[in-house]
C-alpha cells in the first residue's frame, strides 16, 4: 500500500459529495422552474409553519418547532439555490392566500 491511497480515497469521496450536491441543486431548480413545482413547494412550506411562532406552552411546542425547523431548512436552501424563483413562488401564492382569506 502506498501513502497516496488515503488521499486518493478522500479525493474520490469529495468528488462524490460535490456530484451529489450538484444533483440536489439541479432537482431543486427543476422543481422550482415550473408553476406546479412552486405550488407544491409552497404548500409544503406552508404546512411546516416556518413563518409562524411555534410556542404553545405545552409539549406540542416541540412538535411544532421540529416541523418549523424542516420548513426553515427548505426555505434556506431555496434562498441559496434559486432566490429569484423563491420570490416568484411567493408572488404566485399571494393571490391564493388573499382569496382564501377573503
Amino acid at each position: 500500500m502506498s501513502e497516496m491511497e488515503p488521499e486518493t480515497r478522500q479525493s474520490k469521496r469529495k468528488e462524490k459529495v460535490v456530484a451529489l450536491q450538484a444533483i440536489q441543486k439541479s432537482s431543486v431548480l427543476d422543481t422550482m422552474s415550473t408553476p406546479s413545482g412552486r405550488m407544491f413547494i409552497g404548500r409544503i412550506l406552508k404546512s411546516t409553519g416556518y413563518m409562524t411562532p411555534s410556542y404553545t406552552g405545552s409539549s406540542e411546542t416541540y412538535f411544532r418547532e421540529g416541523r418549523r425547523s424542516i420548513g426553515l431548512q427548505i426555505y434556506n436552501e431555496l434562498e441559496e439555490v434559486c432566490p429569484d424563483l423563491l420570490d416568484q413562488m411567493v408572488k404566485e401564492l399571494r393571490p391564493q392566500k388573499e382569496a382564501s382569506n377573503g
